[in-house]
């Protein structure tokens, strides 16, 4: 699968704490300029990924903040040197731990800039999608995170506009509000839950609002939707491997708005996703 790199990572505001290196974040006043671009959503060269297909229907059904058009990456190699222009786009960021490559799929939306280097691109946002598993087909990947598209584009959407309203950037510590999960019905899908909360009954001795274990299929159409009375979780799991992070969002379904955000490091195959602990927290 040939994707853009950042070999790299990251010490990103808006999602990740990886390693001391470094990419481009954005200012405010980068975030305000961003509203002026034509943004350019960058497909991949796999012909057998299902990318392509959803992220084309999501930027028809839910991005409303620039004008926008579908490129290769060979139309990118051109556009990326224009700083008046913005990016979606999927890479593989590559950090080290205990020795040890870690890959991941990220969902970046950056500036262009003068070099073209994707390092120094100003960074508005970097959505970890996948941890990358040595023997697993890019087809098994996709599937951890193809439904959540939308939502990521939703979000995206609202962190650009609050974030052009700051006079600094705000992280998502501060940005994520439990208030705005109320009187909503929370979207999670069953493999998201770990094992502590992986039934409505084991959820319901912990947590009062109304869950629903949904199909992706389901979640994927209620960000689509933009169902005002949804919100969406999603974990970035470590699919077991101990020792590494577990990302953990809930977004509002409609406006995108930050609901909850945890990083939590998986200590035990049980862990991994949303615990006990979580839904504890959103009360």
């Amino acid at each position: 699968m040939k994707k853009l790199f950042l070999l790299l990572l990251i010490n990103i505001y808006i999602y990740l704490s990886l390693s001391s290196q470094e990419v481009k974040l954005a200012t405010p006043e980068q975030f305000k300029k961003f509203l002026t671009t034509t943004t350019y959503v960058v497909k991949t060269d796999n012909p057998f990924s299902d990318f392509n297909n959803v992220i084309e229907e999501s930027m028809s059904k839910v991005w409303t903040l620039t004008k926008y058009k579908i490129i290769s990456t060979k139309e990118f190699e051109n556009l990326k040197t224009n700083p008046a222009n913005s990016f979606i786009f999927l890479s593989e960021a590559v950090f080290t731990q205990n020795k040890e490559t870690i890959s991941l799929d990220i969902l970046n939306i950056t500036l262009g800039t003068k070099s073209g280097n994707l390092n120094l691109m100003p960074d508005l946002g970097s959505a970890p999608l996948a941890y990358l598993l040595v023997d697993a087909e890019s087809e098994e990947i996709e599937e951890q995170y193809l439904y959540f598209i939308p939502g990521i584009l939703r979000f995206f959407q609202y962190n650009i506009k609050y974030q052009a309203n700051q006079s600094k950037v705000v992280d998502l510590d501060k940005l994520a509000n439990k208030n705005l999960l109320a009187n909503k019905t929370l979207y999670i899908c069953s493999d998201n839950l770990a094992m502590d909360v992986n039934s409505i009954e084991k959820i319901a001795n912990i947590y009062s609002g109304e869950v629903k274990i949904a199909n992706k299929e389901d979640i994927y159409n209620t960000l689509l939707n933009g169902d005002s009375k949804a919100a969406v979780a999603l974990a970035i799991k470590t699919n077991d491997k101990i020792g590494l992070n577990c990302f953990k969002f809930i977004i509002d379904a409609n406006t995108g708005a930050l609901i909850y955000y945890a990083i939590q490091e998986v200590k035990s195959k049980d862990q991994d996703g949303f615990t006990a602990s979580d839904f504890k927290k959103l009360l």
